[in-house]
């Protein structure tokens, strides 16, 4: 008589169950989609390892699936599955199923971890960065994966960034790199101040910050203050011309016009790409498409301080004049001088409450032209004024600042930018 066959255990039981669950609503309709995605949230994380292994691509399954789990559809609900289990047992698991030296069981790992842990997962996190092959670093895809799954984690609790500052002397400088990019996503004062730390450690890390700070989101108090920019203007006198080229590069997608004056010095850098570079800045800066010769740029600059101090007293009457139709023109000629921009923020946000709503309107067009995403904030509060015409001019002028378009309360935009 053939020995009893033992009772398949829990996690052959979640195996069976999580391969039937996919199957059956390969193509399905959305609500048998939601059905299996409540199985799969009941089976709660005993269902991870197998969940792990189909997304690893070592799934035991019936010959008929027939590779339906690792299609995107199929990946697709098991990522969804991941959101309503707790993060913390989910991270304790991986840990006992990746392998050691395989690089996409790190790779999937560390997704995984950025899309359910918290502060208490970074250990975890870090652990799995410093194990991948440097190869995925640099890869253009996979480097993108990367950086995505440390800005999740970083987003998600703000204490995995004070832990990440205390973890930083234990790290090298290639995954320090990742940690740098991936810093704009979060875009808060702690990551930038976790940014600002990682300068002056070697060449390459320098490099990689100045991109993060090319990349910081325009509407957040760092790049708004000119943090930013301070910090890119350390580098424009640096030995290495990769560093200065990146340092205008960041400057002019800052569009700082305080800047102006070390730009045209760059005019003349003895490394041809640093020249090109400044000159792109003073581009961004000026809004001028022409390109031209240093004494031709110093022309311009003397041209637009010029115009600055004859307007000035005007500008400062922006908010408060009980004339706007002395100042709708105003605003309309402001625009065709962008240089000192930042001089104009808090006059043009001053007039988004003006009792004439068609100058509030023009001021939010204004700051939309100009590209003072710093004062996000303000135009939030335009979109909950009664003028139905404000309010329009202010979300139009939210989608042109931020390039999102997934709001539209005053509400749903300060979710959306951080800013609550």
């Amino acid at each position: 008589m053939p020995a009893a066959q033992a009772a398949p255990g829990p996690g052959a039981l979640a195996r069976a169950e999580v391969v039937e669950i996919v199957a059956r609503v390969r193509g399905g309709s959305a609500e048998e989609r939601d059905l299996a995605l409540t199985e799969l949230s009941e089976l709660g994380t005993r269902a991870v390892p197998e969940v792990w292994n189909v997304l690893a691509g070592r799934a035991e399954r019936p010959a008929d699936i027939d590779g339906a789990l690792l299609d995107a559809e199929g990946k697709a609900l098991l990522l969804r599955a991941l959101d309503s289990w707790p993060g913390s047992l989910v991270v304790a698991q991986l840990d006992g199923l990746v392998r050691a030296g395989d690089g996409e069981d790190h790779l999937r790992a560390l997704e995984w971890i950025g899309r359910v842990g918290d502060a208490d997962a970074l250990p975890a996190l870090l652990r799995h960065l410093v194990a991948l092959p440097s190869s995925y670093l640099g890869h253009p895809r996979l480097s993108g994966t990367i950086r995505g799954a440390v800005s999740n984690l970083l987003t998600r609790d703000e204490r995995a960034l004070r832990q990440l500052s205390l973890e930083l002397r234990k790290l090298q400088p290639p995954h320090l790199e990742v940690i740098a990019r991936a810093l704009p996503a979060v875009g808060s004062d702690q990551a930038f101040l976790l940014l600002e730390r990682l300068f002056s450690r070697s060449r390459t890390l320098d490099r990689a910050a100045l991109d993060a700070l090319a990349q910081w989101p325009l509407w957040t108090r760092p790049a708004a203050d000119g943090r930013c920019a301070m910090l890119a203007r350390r580098h424009l006198d640096a030995a290495d011309p990769e560093l200065r080229r990146r340092a205008v590069l960041a400057l002019g997608t800052l569009r700082d016009g305080l800047v102006t004056d070390e730009l045209l010095l760059r005019l003349e850098d003895t490394d041809t790409r640093v020249r090109r570079g400044a000159e792109w800045a003073l581009q961004r800066i000026s809004g001028c498409t022409w390109s031209g010769s240093p004494a031709r740029w110093e022309r311009w600059w003397q041209e637009e301080r010029k115009w600055w101090h004859a307007n000035q007293g005007r500008l400062i009457d922006l908010g408060a004049s009980p004339d706007p139709r002395e100042l709708e023109p105003l605003l309309r000629e402001l625009v065709m001088h962008p240089a000192m921009r930042q001089e104009y923020a808090e006059v043009l946000a001053a007039a988004l409450n003006s009792h004439s709503p068609s100058l509030a309107r023009a001021a939010a067009g204004a700051l939309a032209h100009l590209e003072l995403a710093g004062e996000a904030d303000e135009l939030i509060r335009a979109l909950e004024r009664d003028d139905e015409g404000l309010r329009n001019a202010a979300s139009m002028a939210l989608v042109t600042l931020t390039g999102r378009s997934e709001a539209s309360s005053a509400e749903q935009w300060r979710a959306l930018l951080g800013l609550d």
